[in-house]
């Protein structure tokens, strides 16, 4: 018998228009499919009574359903605030090898509270991954936690040479980061790749935003437009997260 959470697997996995929308020739529009509409309730879903269901498709399902599931169950827990199904999420983090399971976990933690309760290991496991992709997500899911992030952050900022890791390093400090990261950040506004100088000058509006500094002093100090300041201000909520 199919139940809700295989349902909405099933629906997030199928590409084809939704009843009614029309299909243009020659062009694929993915928001008028079943799986963009599957996709924004999976976001939205908050129901301790699928977490069973999503625990045995995870064990026992096949990748792309596993994939999916793996998505809903971090909007679950995070929407439900379990901590039972966090904990589990994070337990993951040691058996999956595939790149992406393992990039769209991190994501999914990285989205919700870790309190000390939790053992976030694996996450800082990660930030030592070959891979750069999954370090990435790794930097951010140390994020959004009771444990003090900054500080590793930071140093990990100060010691590394690498360009991929200096601009996620910078964007995980995006989140979290205080007046004591900013000495750590200043520095790449001289870097001579673009990508990593406009990152900083995104992040270091975003913390001292967060810190009181006026419109004015970030406008004098970073000299960037008052409504390239306002547009941070405006998102400055989503873009704060505990772990300093």
């Amino acid at each position: 018998m199919t139940t809700v959470a295989s349902e909405l697997i099933e629906r997030m996995l199928d590409n084809s228009y939704r009843k009614n929308e029309v299909k243009l020739e020659g062009l694929y529009e993915s928001i008028k499919t079943e799986s963009w509409k599957a996709y924004e309730e999976a976001r939205e879903i908050n129901r301790v009574e699928l977490f069973e269901e999503l625990y045995f498709i995870i064990e026992n399902g096949e990748p792309d359903k596993k994939h999916c599931a793996y998505f809903l169950l971090g909007y679950n827990a995070k929407n439900t605030n379990d901590i039972n199904a966090k904990s589990y999420l994070l337990k993951c983090l040691d058996k999956e090898r595939n790149t992406a399971i393992l990039i769209l976990l991190l994501n999914r933690l990285a989205d919700f509270y870790k309190p000390y309760s939790l053992n976030t290991d694996e996450i800082y496991k990660l930030t030592n991954s070959r891979n750069s992709n999954i370090r990435r997500a790794a930097f951010e899911a140390v994020t959004n936690s009771e444990k003090n992030a900054e500080h590793f952050l930071t140093q990990r900022l100060s010691s590394t040479i690498n360009n991929a890791d200096i601009n996620s390093l910078i964007n995980a400090l995006m989140y979290i980061g205080t007046t004591s990261a900013i000495p750590y950040i200043e520095p790449h506004l001289k870097h001579r790749k673009p990508e990593i100088k406009g990152n900083c000058l995104n992040v270091l509006t975003v913390i001292m935003l967060r810190e009181g500094f006026t419109i004015d002093e970030i406008h004098r100090k970073l000299k960037v437009s008052i409504s390239f300041i306002n547009t941070h201000l405006e998102r400055l909520a989503s873009l704060t997260r505990l772990g300093a």
